[in-house]
């Protein structure tokens, strides 16, 4: 799973190797997303006690988590959801330099609108919705 924050990116997967209190491996490219993450449910400290740095992967920042503390990781970052433009923040909490990767990837994802057929989405958008609130009027 690919997560983006206005802390960061991350990417996080079941461990090859699980443990109970250790079952995902949350991980990134970079140490300060990771940490900044890290630090909305722990000290600094804690975080440089959990956090393995390794060059021998793609990834060089990890942490072995459980699921309940991956949860909460994400909940305090959900908590401080507060904006209405996403590159905008992150260019504010992360700097125009990741701001820039975000917005390539962002421009990357409009394949996944040209990989679909938009007749067939637009009738299950139609059938969807009778089946409650479903409200797309302000999206970007």
């Amino acid at each position: 799973m690919w997560i983006f924050t206005q802390e960061g990116y991350i990417s996080v997967v079941q461990h090859f190797n699980p443990t109970p209190g250790a079952e995902l491996l949350m991980r990134s490219r970079s140490g300060g997303h990771l940490y900044d993450l890290l630090c909305l449910v722990i000290t600094e400290e804690e975080a440089d006690a959990r956090v393995l740095v390794t060059e021998d992967h793609d990834y060089p920042y990890r942490v072995l988590v459980s699921r309940e503390f991956f949860a909460e990781v994400v909940a305090a970052s959900m908590a401080r959801l507060d904006y209405s433009n996403f590159k905008n923040r992150c260019a504010e909490t992360l700097g125009r330099a990741d701001a820039r990767v975000l917005g390539e990837i962002w421009a990357a994802t409009h394949d996944f609108t040209h990989n679909e057929d938009l007749k067939v989405m637009t009738d299950l958008k139609d059938r969807v919705k009778g089946r409650g609130p479903f409200d797309d009027e302000g999206g970007v």
